[in-house]
């Protein structure tokens, strides 16, 4: 789902927060944030908001890698670079503040499977 408040037009992160929290009242199912049109900076802000406040992951694109586009292609390299550091940087929030899937859904069992795409097709 989209970040609920224009974040230009409203930067009370209070505001932020109380959004999140009547749309966790009012949809208490497991969903994930889009990554908004904003930069890198505001985007890690937005995820950590979101997840301490009921989302369950994120769904990010052009925050981690749209400053490349600019770039000649020589310098291109460093969007690889940048891009994984960003990525990682966005996966660690998720991991610390998101709510698994196991609190929407107590009776599944969670479990992690390095191998879990060996056996996807055996069920």
């Amino acid at each position: 789902m989209e970040f609920p408040i224009d974040v230009n037009i409203n930067p009370k992160r209070t505001d932020w927060e109380r959004a999140f929290e009547a749309l966790s009242q009012a949809a208490p199912y497991p969903r994930t944030i889009l990554s908004a049109v904003v930069n890198f900076k505001m985007s890690t802000r937005l995820l950590a908001i979101a997840c301490r406040n009921g989302e369950s992951g994120y769904l990010n694109g052009r925050t981690e890698w749209k400053e490349g586009l600019s770039l000649l292609l020589p310098e291109r390299y460093l969007v690889k670079e940048v891009a994984v550091r960003r990525r990682d940087t966005i996966a660690n929030i998720a991991a610390k503040y998101s709510l698994p899937l196991s609190d929407f859904f107590p009776d599944i069992e969670n479990k992690e499977s390095p191998d879990w795409c060996c056996s996807y097709n055996e069920s």
